[in-house]
C-alpha cells in the first residue's frame, strides 16, 4: 500500500457514508468540502452548508441546520436547530436552539475564549 491508494480508499469511504445520508433526507451543499464520521447519525430535512466536521457519535436530529465552518464531536443537536460556524463536543443541544457563530461548547458548558 501506498499513501495513494490509502487516499483513494478514504474518499471511497467518505463518498459512500455521504450517499447513505442524501438517501435518508440529508442535503449537503458543498460535499467536497463535508466530513462525516461513519458514527454520526443525521436525521431527515437536515441541510449541511460546506466546511462542516462532523465527528464521534453525534446525533443531529429532524430538521436542523448545520452552517458553514461548524465543528461537532460526539454531541447531540436537538431537532428544529440551527448551528452557526461554532464547536461542539460532549454537549447536548436542546431542540429549537440557535447556537451563534463563535460558540464553543465543551462538556456542555459555553466556552469563552480568554
Amino acid at each position: 500500500f501506498n499513501m495513494a491508494m490509502l487516499e483513494n480508499a478514504g474518499q471511497i469511504l467518505k463518498q459512500r457514508i455521504l450517499n447513505y445520508h442524501k438517501q435518508n433526507g440529508v442535503m449537503f451543499i458543498d460535499e467536497k468540502t463535508t466530513f462525516i464520521d461513519a458514527d454520526v447519525t443525521i436525521g431527515k430535512d437536515v441541510v449541511i452548508y460546506p466546511n462542516n466536521i462532523i465527528q464521534g457519535a453525534t446525533i443531529i436530529e429532524d430538521n436542523c441546520v448545520i452552517q458553514p465552518f461548524s465543528n461537532i464531536v460526539s454531541s447531540k443537536i436537538g431537532n428544529n436547530s440551527c448551528i452557526i460556524s461554532s464547536y461542539i463536543e460532549k454537549s447536548e443541544i436542546a431542540p429549537n436552539s440557535k447556537i451563534l457563530p463563535f460558540t464553543t461548547i465543551i462538556d456542555g458548558e459555553i466556552k469563552k475564549w480568554k
